[in-house]
């Protein structure tokens, strides 16, 4: 995950500000809600509800980093091509 977010974090100023506000906002609501269930895990450990729950916020913001990279080599593309 740290490769993504910083891969992300070097690419964040090739994004258009229209696109590059709207992925920290989600990121920011993502790191919320994981460090949400890490509290809630560290009270009940054995909570697979909560297990369950963690990896897919994980997943949903690996998905997001995902998409912001690619967002950011398509728009460098367009932009060498102009």
């Amino acid at each position: 995950m740290e490769r993504f977010e910083a891969a992300y974090a070097e690419q964040r100023d090739k994004l258009p500000s229209e696109v590059a506000e709207p992925v920290d906002e989600n990121l920011g609501v993502i790191e919320s809600a994981i460090a949400d269930i890490l509290a809630a895990l560290a009270n009940d450990p054995d909570n697979e509800s909560l297990k369950q729950m963690l990896i897919a916020t994980y997943r949903n913001e690996l998905k997001l980093l995902r998409k912001a990279l690619n967002l950011s080599e398509n728009d460098a593309d367009v932009q060498s091509t102009e």
